[in-house]
């Protein structure tokens, strides 16, 4: 590096994983909406996995929340003590999962570190939590993702704001069927605890 270049980002998404994948010029090169377009697919499936964190992570937040509160009233002595740390960690799974989904959403990548967490904690969840979980990973280590989740892709973005890209029927299918369920499940069992303890 010469005096003159200015110091690179060690944290940053390299070079080579913002061009097109085909040894074509990076996206400073290209038109805008030419790469929208092209990785817009991508980005639709990376924000339709932080919209489906973001809502697993409010059903999990209630799930520890009346779990908390039904611990905290009817459980005694030694028992009283594990309950308390199982909810609280279902609490700060819940903020965990909420925060790297809003970070996926906004295409920060600050939200994939959180999200692989995420990610990996909800394989222990057989089945679908196993499910969403592979699914998570595999997108969130794609070279595609990285360059989505880049600053010059926001810049994209940003030239761009009539397009407005999908994801495909079946990546929906794969990321809110079992995120659906999950949800209606810690909702119901949030529910079920509650009536125990009123």
């Amino acid at each position: 590096m010469t005096p003159d270049e200015p110091p690179q980002d060690p944290y940053g998404v390299p070079e080579a994983e913002l061009d097109t994948g085909d040894g074509g010029p990076s996206f400073r090169e290209q038109p805008a909406r030419k790469v929208r377009r092209r990785y817009g697919e991508q980005e639709a499936t990376v924000r339709s996995l932080g919209a489906a964190f973001m809502a697993l992570s409010l059903a999990l937040f209630f799930y520890g929340g009346v779990s908390l509160l039904t611990a905290q009233r009817f459980a005694k002595g030694p028992d009283r003590t594990p309950a308390l740390i199982v909810t609280a960690g279902v609490i700060g799974l819940s903020l965990l999962v909420g925060f790297s989904g809003l970070g996926l959403s906004l295409l920060k990548p600050a939200g994939r570190v959180g999200a692989v967490l995420a990610g990996a904690l909800l394989l222990l969840l057989c089945p679908c939590g196993t499910w969403l979980g592979i699914f998570a990973l595999i997108l969130l280590f794609s070279q595609s993702t990285s360059a989505v989740l880049s600053d010059d892709y926001r810049a994209v973005v940003a030239a761009t704001p009539r397009e407005r890209p999908r994801p495909s029927a079946g990546t929906r299918f794969v990321i809110w069927i079992p995120a659906v369920f999950m949800i209606f499940t810690f909702v119901l069992s949030a529910l079920r605890f509650s009536r125990l303890g009123s």
